[in-house]
């Protein structure tokens, strides 16, 4: 009906010659909603389309438009002329189109005449028009190609309303008629206007991406202009038929005949090539064609086309989807997971969001094709094993086909092209071939069943021999997932390929297939079991991980109902590690097959990967008895490959590490971490309390090029652990020149001594997490999007009863439907997993968020109890409860940014609803903080009594908010009055703060003081800090900074607490926040990136780093800092001042001649102290500041 009124008021907006004219509107199809039973009626006959116009027409325009339904205009002419002339629906069709291009003549002809010289079409001229055209008609001429099925005419009038078509049928014209087709209108209007380009469009793309629905889509769009005929099976020799028909039916450049050709892989490759040289030179004739992109090659006139590619985009994806969605034909709440889950494959995309049958039927089809063809049996071999391989993620090895399937290569080698042709499998190039999808190779499998001898476990069993080797642990885990009872007969198997070729990779592979299958087996058992019912599902992941992580249960949990669930799970574990399907293995494989595996392994990495495949289950006595025997090269190999080495065969076993370390000498291989470790000096062993320590320290090196110290430590420590197998703990320190711990402010950058048991290899946690992984993929929600909808459902109840019930709390009449209401949510809360975010989650920035935790179970489980249950009880515990609700409001913030709100229906709702929460909590920490000043709850202090419903909460919440403003320009007035009285120049800010600040009344203080020179700021600082500070409460943090001519020096800004900081960032936030007026800092920076190069070369100077037996970092560092010192030297004498210049000569003599004296400055520096060298450093800089302030000779 809107279209209508469209037309309508387009209609209007035309000028009329005379008063008494009127408007007619030809409509070609009813409107929806509006069934007209008679062809024409006046306007104000309708009050369908009435009530459906905008207020204010003209009731003189209504009186003069008249609408007529015309349905079918092409059919019903037909028809008419069909029983008038007695001829056929093809020659009614011609004539139909002859009488139409003489009228549209005409109407062309009237347009450029005057009112009362139109000409029109009378009945004998129509009669005269078809007389003329009849003896050109003969029926057997137009009817050959009819007749002999090489094509039809397409019927654009009858409409099917297909029950099916969403569930994937292929596109039929009557399809487009009854309006079904997910539209595409860039894509049609593309080929529509390639068409009236070049008269010759070749659609292509891959299988499923629609190619045949555009096709039909855009031959409707032309279907008045256009007489189209489908062309269902074509050769060269057909040609002249075609040509024929089209000039029967008088095919011109006006009235064009149009032919369609779908999917020209199916035999129309060389017809079409044929076709296209007649349409080149006929310019009546159009030719709209499609093609699988991968067959295009061989068409030889394809020059002579314009190529339309078609791809399913996430455009498409998205329309189709929410078509779905109307008609009720898919219970996904989204499009993006099932399009990844399709991999853009659209049987795979159609079959998923609806359950449909296509894809059965397409796959069912090219099955039976094969069955009733006994020269392609080979092909459904191939396609079952294959099938059975791919529909577990696992890849096809090509070359053991043959031997596999007992057939030559020449029969293996024919077969495939068919079946790639077909989608059915992809060839990846590199000898190996992958399913197209794990869904169409699954439902291929299944279609096999029935014309297989052998049953789906047979023929797994089977396919293990032509597995790819890298994917037999993918192949092994999934299959016995599938088939429990084929355990024996593929552990049988395994050894039999083993026996053939002893491969390390293979038996690495087959190890890490069972492990997993180890994991899956214990957790399946594990969450079936009694003790993990009694665990929320919100829980279970926690619970699951806290008890494969081997952590001794803490005192808080051992009561909880989930204490027997984590001993469970921790106990299962430990008895797999006995019994399992890799032990299983090792006890069928002979001494002479391990040690063959073992002499196969050519280097460190891969005899790792191999012990590492064996974390988690017991060693055989024979592998141990052969590790025994061996000797890995420990001095000349990679030092991280060794020390991973090292690390898994002494988390296996400790008497192997021993006799390997002891075979290569502890001595020599404690060396190489002096000689190979950047910055780290010579390790040894001593005797602690605790038991054989070994020792080692990191010493300070510049930041840019030790950007993490603490790092380095306990890497340094995991390293000394895996290289003394015997050693109980490991000791390890940052530490500066003279040996003395790196720190400043009385901390230590890293001291460490780590106990074994503390820092395991990595190949322990990371088998542990794989066993979380595991847990975690169990528990997460079918559909994310699904997750989300009920999420956004919660928190918008969660909103609305919270609001009620603390409305109720302030009028001292608390609502039990709210508290109803918030129990129903929290339960709700606690059946909820707390998933991974999906991987097409991104940040704000637009980058992806990579694996984290959605926080959405979180947030609606503190809100919906704890949130209220602790404001009640305050002011007790105000200020955990403060900080606790700073962390749910960061928590919030967060969901609000990460999660992918965007395939949800109500995405702008739910961002609104959480924004509310947010500002709710934001009013709730300022309602705790005024009852923890007043020492007394907030419900007793703001309480209203008389206010009416909802109002309540919002006075209190605005008093908090008023009093927290009022505070805080109490706050400033006060302390600008204290500190004027102790220096006139100062001038106090006061913010609110934007950090992560836990302790009402979340604020911050900036403090300036306006100074003649900057070289007071030192003395100036170290008189008044102390009286500064005791003007503040202890909990507010205090920021200070000097300000020259009205510049602010932010480098000379310090702050905090007790103890003074430098805070430079700090004071730049200040700077931006306030709009203060910020120093220029020219020649700071020249002088800063000097200062930085001398310092950086002292320190590697003093330590000796870089030097030629020295690791690589150390000495491209070196270069480094010395290539940086020449360029700022450089700077500095072209533009700063003689003083600065003369000063940088002597720093630069001083790097050179005695570095340590002016590493020793620094190091002074940091401990609160400064020496004669740290004077001229201090002097330097302050000479510089005064360049920038203008209050010292300028910049040259």
């Amino acid at each position: 009906m809107g279209e209508v009124v469209a037309f309508l008021t387009k209609l209007w907006s035309r000028t009329t010659e005379q008063p008494e004219d009127s408007y007619l509107l030809i409509l070609e199809r009813e409107a929806a909603g509006w069934s007209c039973n008679q062809g024409t009626a006046w306007l104000h006959e309708l009050p369908a389309v009435m009530l459906a116009l905008p207020q204010g027409i003209a009731s003189e325009l209504l009186a003069r438009t008249r609408i007529y339904v015309m349905p079918n205009p092409r059919g019903a002419a037909h028809q008419a002329i069909e029983v008038q002339r007695g001829c056929t629906t093809l020659e009614a069709d011609a004539y139909y189109g002859a009488v139409l291009r003489r009228a549209g003549n005409l109407a062309d002809d009237n347009g450029m005449k005057k009112c009362g010289g139109f000409v029109g079409l009378s009945t004998s001229d129509v009669e005269l028009e078809l007389n003329r055209l009849a003896p050109m008609f003969t029926s057997a001429r137009i009817q050959a190609a009819l007749s002999r099925g090489l094509c039809e005419a397409v019927d654009f009038s009858t409409p099917f309303e297909d029950v099916d078509f969403f569930s994937g049928v292929d596109v039929q014209p009557g399809h487009v008629v009854a309006g079904l087709l997910v539209e595409r209108v860039a894509l049609r209007d593309a080929v529509v206007k390639a068409l009236g380009e070049r008269r010759d469009v070749l659609l292509k793309g891959p299988s499923g991406a629609g190619k045949s629905a555009l096709q039909w889509d855009a031959a409707y769009t032309l279907r008045h202009s256009v007489r189209w005929f489908r062309v269902r099976r074509l050769t060269v020799e057909d040609i002249v038929d075609l040509i024929a028909l089209a000039n029967s039916c008088c095919a011109s450049a006006d009235a064009p005949v149009g032919f369609l050709l779908d999917n020209l892989s199916a035999g129309l490759m060389d017809g079409w090539d044929a076709l296209a040289r007649e349409v080149a030179i006929l310019p009546g004739l159009v030719l709209l064609a499609s093609i699988r992109e991968e067959d295009i090659y061989p068409l030889a006139e394809r020059s002579k086309a314009l190529e339309v590619p078609v791809q399913a985009g996430d455009d498409f994806a998205e329309q189709f989807w929410r078509e779905l969605c109307e008609r009720g034909m898919t219970e996904w709440t989204n499009w993006l997971e099932p399009w990844t889950a399709s991999r853009g494959l659209l049987l795979e995309y159609a079959h998923i969001l609806t359950q449909g049958s296509r894809l059965d039927e397409t796959l069912r089809q090219q099955v039976a094709v094969r069955a009733t063809d006994s020269t392609r049996h080979v092909e459904l071999e191939v396609l079952r094993l294959c099938a059975a391989i791919t529909c577990i993620g696992a890849r096809v090895d090509v070359a053991r086909l043959p031997e596999v399937l007992d057939r030559s290569a020449i029969e293996i080698g024919t077969s495939l092209p068919r079946i790639v042709n077909e989608h059915l499998l992809r060839d990846l190039g590199d000898g190996s071939m992958g399913g197209a999808h794990e869904l169409r190779s699954h439902h291929l499998l299944k279609e096999t069943d029935h014309i297989s001898l052998r049953t789906q476990a047979e023929t797994f069993e089977l396919a293990l021999g032509a597995v790819l080797e890298a994917d037999i642990g993918i192949f092994l885990a999934r299959a016995l997932e599938l088939h429990p009872s084929l355990e024996d007969a593929m552990l049988d198997a395994l050894v039999g390929k083993l026996d053939q070729r002893s491969s390390a990779h293979l038996m690495t592979a087959a190890l890490n297939g069972l492990g997993e299958r180890q994991i899956g087996q214990v957790i399946e058992a594990w969450l079936s079991s009694s003790e993990v019912v009694q665990v929320p599902l919100s829980q279970r992941s926690f619970v699951g991980m806290f008890g494969v992580s081997g952590i001794e249960l803490p005192d808080f949990l051992a009561s909880t109902h989930a204490a027997p669930a984590i001993r469970l799970i921790a106990q299962m574990k430990m008895q797999s590690t006995q019994s399992n399907l890799r032990g299983r293995l090792l006890q069928r494989l002979s001494t002479s097959d391990i040690q063959r595996m073992l002499e196969e392994v050519d280097d460190l990495a891969s005899l790792n990967a191999l012990l590492v495949a064996h974390v988690g289950h017991t060693l055989s006595p024979v592998l141990r008895d052969a590790l025994m025997e061996m000797s890995p090269d420990l001095l000349t190999g990679e030092l991280s490959q060794v020390s991973a080495l090292l690390g898994t065969v002494r988390l296996l076993d400790q008497d192997v590490a021993t006799r390997w370390v002891s075979n290569a000498g502890a001595s020599a291989l404690l060396k190489r971490i002096g000689d190979e470790v950047p910055w780290a000096t010579e390790a040894g062993t001593r005797e602690e309390t605790e038991g054989l320590a070994v020792v080692c320290d990191i010493r300070a090196a510049p930041t840019r090029y030790q950007p993490d110290p603490h790092g380095d430590v306990v890497a340094l420590c995991e390293l000394l652990l895996a290289l003394s197998p015997t050693a109980d703990l490991a000791i390890a320190r940052a530490v500066t020149a003279s040996g003395e711990p790196l720190g400043y402010g009385g901390g230590h950058v890293a001291t460490k001594k780590i106990p074994r048991a503390n820092l395991p290899p990595d190949s322990l946690p990371a088998w542990n997490r794989r066993w979380g992984a595991a847990i975690s993929a169990k528990l997460a929600p079918e559909s994310y999007g699904s997750y989300l909808m009920q999420a956004a459902d919660d928190i918008k109840q969660l909103n609305s009863w919270l609001l009620n019930l603390l409305d109720g709390l302030f009028r001292n009449s608390p609502s039990a439907a709210a508290l109803e209401g918030l129990g129903d949510v929290h339960e709700r809360s606690q059946s909820m997993p707390s998933p991974s975010l999906p991987w097409f989650a991104k940040d704000a920035e637009g980058e992806l968020v990579g694996q984290i935790n959605s926080n959405l179970q979180h947030i609606l489980f503190d809100c919906s109890a704890d949130l209220v249950r602790r404001f009640a009880r305050l002011p007790e515990d105000a200020r955990p409860y403060i900080a606790w609700l700073g962390d749910v409001q960061k928590r919030i913030r967060e969901s609000i940014e990460v999660e992918p709100w965007h395939i949800v229906v109500h995405e702008a709702q739910t961002r609104t609803e959480l924004e509310t929460l947010v500002e709710l909590i934001d009013d709730l920490r300022a309602l705790a903080g005024d009852g923890l000043q007043r020492g007394a709850n907030p419900v007793l202090l703001y309480r209203r009594l008389r206010a009416p419903k909802g109002q309540a909460l919002a006075e209190a919440r605005a008093s908090a908010r008023k009093r927290a403003r009022m505070g805080k320009g109490n706050i400033e007035r006060d302390l600008q009055r204290s500190f004027r009285a102790l220096a006139s120049s100062a001038r106090v800010y006061v913010k609110s703060s934007s950090g992560e600040l836990l302790v009402w009344p979340f604020l911050e203080v900036l403090v300036t003081f306006e100074l003649e020179h900057i070289h007071r700021w030192p003395s100036f600082l170290s008189e008044g800090w102390t009286s500064w500070r005791s003007l503040l409460e202890d909990t507010l943090p205090l920021t200070v900074m000097p300000v020259v001519n009205g510049m602010c020096v932010p480098m000379c800004a310090v702050g905090g607490y007790d103890q003074l900081f430098p805070s430079e960032s700090k004071a730049r936030e200040w700077i931006q926040a306030m709009g203060l007026r910020p120093i220029p800092e020219t020649a700071s920076r020249m002088w800063g990136a000097f200062s930085e190069a001398v310092m950086d070369v002292a320190v590697l100077e003093t330590q000796g780093f870089g030097l030629s037996n020295r690791p690589e970092i150390e000495r491209l560092a070196r270069i480094d800092a010395r290539a940086r010192l020449q360029a700022n030297k450089a700077s500095i004498d072209d533009r700063l001042p003689a003083l600065l210049r003369a000063m940088s000569d002597t720093l630069v003599a001083l790097v050179d001649q005695e570095p340590w004296e002016l590493h020793n400055a620094q190091l002074a520096i940091l401990r609160g102290e400064v020496d004669a060298v740290g004077e001229v450093l201090i002097e330097a800089q302050y000479a510089c500041y005064s360049v920038d302030l203008g209050t010292a000779p300028a910049l040259t």
